[in-house]
């Protein structure tokens, strides 16, 4: 069923502002917005005018874990997606991270963050396209890009919270994965968010595969607001072949907040045909900073809203969440 409004809800949200390297004041406001119940935790541009977004749902928890939502006649529509050939036992749990791939068209990939009691774990590759108006999804395939951790559920700093694909020099396909980092429980010490990279393979069966080929800390330890520093990672490609690398850090004091985010760019991935994929730290560069909600989907930009360099999806728990087409940021 798709529902298209332009009031989903009363939801608190704030003022956006871009920010360079300098203190930026922000502050929030109540205004009637397009909210989505569940929270946006995941993100993909599926065309011009259409997301497929993610929330994080867990376990046996009821209820749909995909969404599109989509621009239509200057409306936000929603439109709630089964993953066919999924059993409803299998649903996914906590979808964390999504992709496109490249030269696959309509292929898309989903990340739960990680394993819990020695299940899940999982990365499903599923087909999403439109026929007769409506959007179809379809499980072409799964698989696990890390073993089961000790104890069986991974920690919670190197949970999966961004997941980006690319085609090398080579002409091969990589998969980027970001460990979000943070703390394990809030009294214990932050660690750094990490890059993990490898081959993706075998897309064509039931069974892809993912072969682990480096890794580096993507932002030390406490980060740029002492919390997780890896909520979801954007890969923004550049002239000379390489990406950049926009991530969002993020502060989570419980369901009702409050929250705040940073989208901030923490280097670059580089291809060289002798060391293969490496990834190049560099000073942080805070992009646009955002109070009173949490970012947690970073996405291509949405070609139907004019000025667009970026969007992002926010999962304010409680709150629900909300999607934002950005304009670039100041003095960058």
């Amino acid at each position: 069923m798709r529902v298209c409004t332009r009031r989903l809800g009363r939801v608190i949200v704030c003022l956006m502002v871009a920010v360079g390297l300098g203190l930026v004041l922000l502050s929030p406001t109540v205004a009637d917005s397009p909210s989505v119940e569940a929270g946006i935790s995941a993100m993909v541009k599926l065309d011009a005018k259409a997301f497929l977004v993610a929330n994080d749902r867990k376990g046996p928890q009821e209820g749909t874990r995909l969404k599109v939502l989509a621009i239509r006649s200057g409306t936000l529509c929603e439109e709630p997606l089964s993953i066919e050939g999924l059993p409803v036992a299998q649903a996914p749990s906590d979808l964390e991270a999504a992709c496109a791939i490249p030269g696959r068209d309509d292929d898309y990939l989903l990340a739960e963050s990680g394993y819990y009691k020695g299940d899940y774990g999982r990365i499903l590759l599923v087909q999403v396209v439109r026929k007769g108006g409506e959007w179809t999804a379809v499980l072409e395939g799964t698989f696990t890009p890390f073993p089961a951790p000790t104890g069986g559920s991974t920690p919670k700093p190197e949970q999966i919270e961004g997941m980006a694909c690319v085609r090398t020099g080579d002409g091969k396909l990589r998969l980027v994965l970001a460990r979000r980092g943070g703390p394990e429980k809030a009294s214990e010490p932050p660690k750094p968010a990490v890059l993990v990279w490898g081959s993706l393979d075998d897309l064509g069966t039931a069974k892809p595969s993912f072969a682990a080929e480096g890794q580096a800390v993507l932002t030390p330890a406490p980060g740029p607001l002492g919390d997780r520093s890896a909520a979801d990672l954007y890969l923004k490609p550049t002239s000379d072949d390489g990406w950049r690398v926009w991530t969002v850090a993020t502060v989570d004091k419980g369901d009702l907040g409050p929250f705040r985010s940073l989208v901030y760019d923490a280097g670059k991935v580089v291809w060289d045909p002798q060391a293969g994929l490496a990834f190049v730290a560099e000073a942080i560069r805070p992009l646009w900073a955002l109070e009173g909600v949490k970012v947690e989907a970073l996405a291509d930009p949405a070609d139907a809203v004019d000025g667009t360099v970026l969007t992002i999806g926010t999962d304010d728990e409680s709150y629900g969440g909300i999607w934002r087409p950005l304009l670039a940021p100041s003095g960058n």
